[in-house]
């Protein structure tokens, strides 16, 4: 399954950066991850398929559909911007220790 909405690659780092920057080394997992060491890059530059090489073919515009979760069974999921906050959001109700 997919969240609602599209997004490049390059938007993804970009709001991936943003949430870890925003919350810094206060989340268990993001410490564990990082090892304690600061993010030594702030910004993700984009880049064409074509700088990109590699064997594989890429489609041109390619995106995970929800469209027939929500036609057959009612469900609409969330952004995948809410979710990837969520993931940076300290609870200590959760183990985030495990990721």
């Amino acid at each position: 399954m997919t969240a609602e909405g599209e997004t490049s690659w390059y938007e993804f780092a970009k709001a991936i950066l943003e949430e870890a920057s925003a919350t810094g080394q206060s989340i268990p997992w993001v410490k564990a991850a990082t090892k304690g060491m600061p993010f030594l890059s702030e910004r993700v530059l984009p880049i064409t398929t074509a700088e990109y090489p590699t064997t594989a073919r890429r489609p041109a515009y390619s995106v995970l559909s929800t469209r027939r979760l929500h036609d057959r069974f009612g469900v609409r999921l969330p952004p995948w911007r809410e979710q990837l906050r969520s993931l940076f959001i300290l609870d200590s109700s959760e183990d985030r220790d495990n990721f």
